[in-house]
């Protein structure tokens, strides 16, 4: 949570909470975390444990409603809809995405940075073996500045 930024007065958004491995490290060093998760079982399941600077809403993280203040995103994006995810980032106003830091298929992660490279830029490579279950190509974390 350190290499994205994320500190005490922040406000974090992390797209496709799913289980909360994201969120629970988020929560303890932002001051707001708000965490977008589609499965309703999921989204239950993580409102249940979630500690009170957390919020969880149920919802596709196309749908999700983006703060009109400023804010970071630190996800591990759906592999399927990273691309949306990332363009609708881009779009946002720059005073109010501080930043982004998302976890994305290494591919995904080469075009953007390749095409946007102002704002966008490989920071490492992921293996598969750093997942539960390991996914069937390799990851990258992509950062929006």
């Amino acid at each position: 949570m350190a290499r994205a930024g994320v500190g005490r007065d922040d406000l974090v958004l992390d797209l496709g909470a799913g289980t909360g491995a994201l969120t629970f490290p988020l929560a303890a060093v932002a001051g707001r975390v708000v965490a977008i998760e589609r499965d309703q079982k999921l989204a239950r399941r993580l409102a249940r444990r979630a500690p009170a600077n957390v919020s969880v809403h149920e919802r596709s993280i196309e749908d999700a409603w983006l703060p009109h203040r400023p804010f970071r995103v630190v996800a591990n994006l759906p592999f399927a809809g990273s691309n949306a995810v990332i363009r609708r980032l881009l779009g946002v106003d720059r005073r109010l995405l501080l930043g982004a830091d998302l976890v994305v298929e290494l591919g995904v992660a080469r075009k953007w940075q390749a095409s946007t490279p102002i704002r966008c830029s490989l920071v490492c490579v992921l293996p598969p073996a750093v997942f539960v279950p390991p996914p069937r190509c390799r990851a990258a974390v992509l950062r929006i500045r």
